[in-house]
């Protein structure tokens, strides 16, 4: 029998160095051995104190990710594989939202310099880095053709 302590000195010390999913914790506390209704009354506690929420995890990651040049599409891919529901990752991510496109021009002229792509070679080159940095296909064009930011 597991100490219901121990689960929670466990749970509180995941959460001390970075934010995790309940998914991510359920796995890790599994790992270790805790015992699955002790797992789910810890993860319980962790939300009811507020040191856990997949909503807050979800909206850190994104803007972890957004820093670093990624699109929604592939942070999107990022957020199913730590167990992110749907309507909290399309909370996190609204992928009409103008900075994105603002986002793909940044990252474009990052790796590619101010001047727009003319020939089809550049262009294509160009829509493939944004394509598997997890730009949608609007966004790519309006990096590729559009307006400067």
């Amino acid at each position: 029998m597991t100490k219901i302590k121990d689960i929670k000195q466990t749970l509180v010390n995941f959460l001390a160095r970075r934010d995790h999913s309940q998914f991510e914790l359920r796995y890790k506390l599994k790992l270790r051995g805790f015992e699955d209704n002790a797992i789910e009354e810890a993860l319980v506690y962790a939300q009811d104190l507020g040191y856990q929420s997949d909503a807050l995890f979800a909206k850190n990651y994104v803007q972890m990710r957004k820093s670093r040049g990624f699109g929604p599409l592939y942070i999107e891919q990022e957020l199913k594989t730590h167990g992110i529901s749907y309507e909290i990752m399309q909370q996190s991510l609204d992928q009409n939202d103008q900075n994105w496109i603002e986002l793909a021009c940044h990252v474009r002229q990052k790796r590619f310099g101010a001047k727009k792509p003319i020939h089809f070679n550049d262009k294509a080159k160009q829509l493939q880095f944004l394509k598997y940095r997890g730009f949608t296909p609007e966004q790519i064009k309006a990096a590729l053709e559009g307006e400067d930011y």
